[in-house]
């Protein structure tokens, strides 16, 4: 459409050649003109423009001045279709904003209790953080377009100077406050106003605080292994006579380790290669007993039960497990009836697998003596002897100690013989191999008995490296076999025992001039203390602490030989390579035994407050509805937005030179048309033809005006 531009001029000059018009042009010429009688003005052609374009002209006047003055023509009260799309665009954008906020939130909902992953942790907190700057940004945005389109929409319909005001001031969290204060509206949009503009403040922080993590327990149950040291004893692979020499190598370096290991590691719940340590069971009740504190001598081996199969976390579960107690009733220096052998009571080695019952009266023990071991090889400065055997442990054949053939013996003792004893007088030298003095050694005479324990653990597993540790025993509740049979009393056994426990931590007769390492942790397990030149003679030792010692050696040497390999972490595999324990089958037995267990994991998980969670959310549903409010309000609303833009301040005004018409035009485009205008708050003329600087005049007048039309202002005048 055209429109015709009149120039608000006192001069017009007449067009320079005759011009024909449409209709729609003749119409606005014919309004123009009416416009133009009102002023006195004369009728001119007019350049065609675009809708809403405001064109500025200069007129040199008196040589000097400036006047910008236009007009713009009528326009249709109308939206075009491409204002259409601009509005819906826009609306639809400010609707839409607010779901970035809605999405975020249900991540953070979505996360609660899952383990926590840190790349997914970080990420989720910097959107949580960036979220917190930017949610006041977008609320105010919206609401206080909202409540512009609102109030727009009220002016429309008609409404009081004071709820506009109260709209129009409150676009802010500051000016909800201050209007409504201001202009003492206590009512109920004042207060919602207010309420509404708290959900900025509160709806950012929220973002921040929606997310944190916690640690948490997860109780499931898992099948565990460990070794089997009641059932069963599996010696096919250690080779009496020696001839597999690496398992006997494998087996003497464990126990020797497991002696010399540092202190705290004999003071600790697990050995040298992670395996927990089993302690004496010191106490007959039939319910559990806390272990509470405790040192190497609280412990039945020097090393520990294999354990397979424990998830991360903490496992507690119950096994069940046999140990060797010596109760040594004897412990005094020896004495040598033969002086060629150091012997005081020789040991009876032949027949060795047959059944033997020797009487105590006889006072007949079968063992090796020191000379010679079963090969025919010089023996240690110590020896094993014991008045008891039955059944014999094969190399093929697994032995089963509930097994009725075995008949329980009465109390059977287990002897323990010194060579010598250069502790007491470093000055005497050693005899040679035959003939020769021997210095008195030690003898001791302990009764064994086999202690069936059930024992309850506490495994700590992170990264598949477990932390072991008994908490509690008590008596076995299974069907046990006589205390008084142990594995002491099984030929085989005591044949490994008796022949190579000696010889795995001893030296030949013809070097030796010293404890060896045994007999040093027998007289003291504290390592740093085992090695003095002169060691304590055993027969020093507290009777209890020696035959505890004792069976430690024992005990160890009993579990190392059923899994050396698990022992000393040799082989890595987790499960088992033999399967389980078959007691109704024993030829079908393994060294292995499952029980359940209960693991308490403790992960690092997401927590979602769900009260900030509520807050975040209905401050972005607040959000929400108010888009889609301004959305339908700016939709329904057919006039300009002119409400808070400073172009409404001189709208009509008759203290500015304004061009006429533009009034479907909004505020922001007003000012950008007319924004070369200058103009002053100050006082004007009252009256046509009145000086504004007549200080003769009692009351004065303040407006907006030309900034050549406005006077300064008086101080201590009077307005009206």
């Amino acid at each position: 459409m055209s429109l015709n531009i009149i120039r608000a001029s006192n001069h017009f000059s007449a067009p320079a050649s005759p011009t024909t018009y449409d209709g729609a042009t003749m119409e606005l010429l014919s309004m123009k003109q009416e416009q133009q009688s009102l002023i006195g003005g004369t009728e001119t052609p007019f350049s065609s423009v675009t809708r809403g374009e405001l064109l500025s002209k200069t007129t040199s006047v008196d040589g000097g001045s400036t006047d910008y003055e236009t007009t713009v023509g009528p326009m249709t009260l109308r939206k075009t279709k491409l204002d259409w799309c601009k509005k819906i665009a826009i609306n639809v954008l400010m609707v839409l904003s607010p779901m970035s906020f809605l999405v975020l939130a249900g991540i953070n909902a979505r996360l609660h209790s899952h383990v926590v992953e840190s790349k997914i942790l970080d990420r989720v907190q910097s959107a949580n953080k960036i979220a917190t700057t930017v949610f006041p940004l977008v609320f105010t945005g919206i609401m206080g377009r909202t409540i512009m389109k609102i109030a727009g929409w009220k002016l429309e319909k008609g409404t009081s100077l004071g709820t506009l005001e109260q709209l129009t001031g409150s676009r802010t969290v500051f000016g909800a406050v201050h209007t409504q204060f201001h202009l003492g509206s206590y009512n109920l949009m004042g207060l919602a106003l207010i309420l509404i503009w708290i959900m900025s403040p509160i709806g950012g922080q929220s973002t921040s605080r929606l997310l944190g993590t916690n640690h948490h327990e997860t109780n499931r149950s898992t099948l565990v292994h460990y070794t089997d040291t009641r059932g069963s004893l599996f010696s096919t692979w250690l080779s009496l006579d020696g001839s597999n020499s690496y398992d006997v190598g494998l087996l003497s370096t464990v126990l020797s380790a497991s002696i010399t290991a540092p202190l705290v590691i004999k003071n600790s719940s697990l050995d040298l290669w992670g395996n927990v340590k089993i302690p004496y069971l010191l106490s007959s009740e039939s319910s559990w007993s806390p272990t509470g504190q405790m040192d190497s001598s609280s412990y039945s081996s020097t090393v520990g039960l294999p354990i397979f199969g424990l998830p991360d976390g903490r496992t507690t579960f119950s096994v069940e497990s046999t140990q060797v107690q010596l109760n040594c009733t004897t412990l005094r220096p020896k004495v040598n009836s033969n002086s060629s052998t150091g012997i005081e009571i020789s040991l009876n080695s032949d027949n060795y697998i047959q059944v033997q019952n020797f009487s105590n009266k006889s006072r007949i023990f079968q063992g090796f003596n020191y000379t010679v071991g079963k090969d025919g090889r010089l023996g240690s400065g110590w020896t094993l002897g014991i008045d008891y055997l039955t059944g014999w442990v094969g190399t093929t054949s697994f032995i089963d100690l509930d097994h009725p053939i075995y008949t329980p013996p009465n109390l059977t003792t287990l002897l323990y013989q010194d060579l010598y004893d250069l502790t007491i007088d470093p000055s005497i030298s050693a005899g040679t191999l035959p003939g020769g003095s021997w210095v008195n050694g030690t003898l001791a005479e302990c009764n064994p008995t086999q202690i069936y324990v059930e024992s309850q653990l506490s495994c700590m597993t992170s990264a598949g490296i477990p932390n072991c540790s008994v908490v509690a025993q008590r008596p076995s509740l299974d069907p046990l076999t006589n205390a008084n049979l142990t594995w002491l009393n099984l030929g085989g056994s005591f044949e490994l025992a008796s022949l190579y426990l000696p010889q795995f931590f001893g030296k030949s007769l013809q070097t030796m001039d010293e404890y060896d390492i045994a007999q040093r942790y027998l007289s003291t397990p504290d390592t740093t203390q085992m090695y003095r030149e002169f060691a304590t003679p055993l027969y020093e030792i507290d009777r209890i602490q020696f035959g505890r010692r004792l069976g430690q050696l024992i005990n160890g040497l009993i579990i190392a030989s059923t899994a050396t390999m698990y022992v000393s972490g040799t082989n890595t595999d987790q499960v088992p390579p033999y399967g389980l324990y078959d007691y109704q089958h024993p030829s079908n037995a393994t060294q292995y035994q499952n029980t359940t267990g209960f693991v308490i994991t403790v992960d690092e998980v997401y927590v979602c407050s769900w009260p900030w969670l509520v807050i975040s959310m209905s401050a972005t549903t607040i959000l929400i509805v108010a888009a889609v409010l301004g959305s339908v309000y700016d939709l329904k609303k057919q006039t300009p937005d002119i409400l808070g833009h400073c172009s409404t301040m001189i709208r009509d005004s008759k203290y500015v030179s304004l061009p006429q018409g533009g009034n479907l035009l909004d505020g922001l485009e007003r000012t950008r048309m007319l924004g070369y205008l200058k103009i002053k708050l100050g006082e004007v003329n009252l009256q046509e033809g009145e000086d504004i600087l007549d200080s003769r005049r009692g009351v004065g007048h303040l407006a907006v005006a030309d900034i050549d039309r406005a006077g300064g202002i008086r101080q201590g005048g009077l307005y009206i």
